[in-house]
């Protein structure tokens, strides 16, 4: 895959960007070329991502804006004559970082995909691989986590630990209940109808009208407690997503 990506073009950032030895490795994000998708979504994920790789310890993760804030520049963005190892490892000297995440972001079909890839100027070489493949792009920022434990996981050796956020215990009991109130509400209200009819025909049964009638405080109550359980099941699926992000 090609490494198209964004870079500050001015030699201030030697001066700015460079890490001193006690430091933590330092690794730089940069800007994931976009095809046939929308640029500034694919900054999103970019976001997202130096957001997630943050959460590693013994590492100090910076993305292109952090860089535009160090040196006061805009980035620039390179669509030729970077490509490869070598300008990998220009962009690694240049910026003090021991480490490169590049990625391209597209579309094939009706699904998207994202490929990245972890530069180590150590060793000089791409160090881990990986690609996520979704239906939208809301579905691959979902899954931040599954790239960044791709890319960081050969980093454990060097003492940089990184752990995927735990689901939230919130999703599978909120899950339970909305599905278990929604079956009482519609069993309920089923019954209800059903009784209604049966109920105010006389040509049914008597001892069915009867025993829809019998029936129908009850099937009031599960109607009632079926609404009241799956409205409290949406809430918790709705807090498991809001804690989620």
């Amino acid at each position: 895959m090609s490494a198209l990506v964004a870079l500050p073009v001015l030699p201030v950032l030697l001066g700015l960007a460079v890490a001193d030895a006690g430091e933590a490795p330092r690794l730089i994000v940069l800007e994931p070329k976009a095809v046939k998708v929308d640029a500034a979504d694919a900054r999103a994920l970019q976001q997202k991502l130096v957001a997630e790789l943050g959460r590693a310890e013994g590492l100090t993760v910076l993305g292109s804006s952090d860089l535009q804030q160090l040196a006061d520049l805009s980035a620039q963005q390179l669509s030729a004559g970077c490509d490869g190892d070598a300008c990998l490892a220009e962009i690694a000297q240049a910026m003090g970082a021991g480490l490169v995440v590049y990625s391209e972001v597209g579309r094939l079909g009706g699904d998207v995909f994202w490929q990245l890839g972890l530069w180590d100027e150590a060793t000089g070489r791409i160090l881990a691989r990986t690609t996520l493949e979704d239906s939208s792009l809301p579905g691959l920022g979902r899954r931040v986590d599954e790239a960044a434990l791709a890319l960081l996981s050969p980093l454990a050796e060097r003492g940089i630990a990184y752990a995927p956020p735990a689901a939230s215990p919130l999703l599978p009991i909120g899950a339970v209940t909305a599905s278990v109130g929604g079956l009482a509400l519609v069993g309920g209200a089923v019954g209800l109808v059903v009784g209604g009819v049966v109920v105010g025909d006389a040509s049914y049964d008597t001892g069915l009208r009867r025993g829809f009638q019998a029936a129908g405080p009850a099937l009031v109550v599960t109607t009632v407690a079926g609404g009241v359980v799956g409205l409290v099941g949406g809430g918790l699926l709705v807090a498991a997503a809001v804690l989620g992000e």
